[in-house]
């Protein structure tokens, strides 16, 4: 009887150790899960304040009857990169852009792929477009993508 109470006394230690294991791991996911959605929701805080600013920068573009005539008549595709992209359009779009943030343009037809070539590919990329299809004498739908990254 003797011997029975000291393996049941150890078999109850070793069962107590391993629910003290059991609560330790399961602090530790909850506090791991709680540190990722915390970055999750400032990362999504982040996408959503540059999309903003973003929309905000087109629409004032879209709105603007000069800066639509240039995008109108200039000769698509057509980069941000190249010496022919509309000045106007460029000082524009520079000065109302976020100071944390690198952003490229381009002007496309509206039914062709606009996509941007030599962007870094270890960042994220925030993209937002327009279409901008007439003023009061053409006709000429245009697309206006503006492809931007954190510095």
């Amino acid at each position: 009887m003797e011997f029975l109470k000291k393996k049941f006394k150890k078999n109850k230690q070793g069962w107590i150790k391993m629910v003290e294991v059991f609560i330790a791991i399961l602090f530790l996911v909850a506090f791991l899960s709680v540190a990722i959605t915390q970055s999750n929701l400032k990362n999504q805080r982040i996408s959503e304040l540059i999309s903003e600013k973003e929309n905000m920068v087109l629409d004032l573009v879209q709105d603007n009857d000069t800066l639509r005539n240039e995008i109108l008549e200039v000769i698509v595709p057509i980069d941000s990169f190249e010496v022919s992209f509309p000045t106007q359009l460029e000082n524009t779009l520079n000065h109302t852009s976020l100071n944390s943030l690198n952003c490229s343009y381009k002007i496309c037809s509206s039914d062709a792929s606009c996509e941007m070539q030599n962007l870094p590919t270890e960042k994220e990329i925030y993209v937002e477009s327009r279409f901008i299809f007439s003023n009061l004498e053409i006709y000429s739908p245009r697309k206006l993508n503006m492809f931007c990254f954190r510095k």
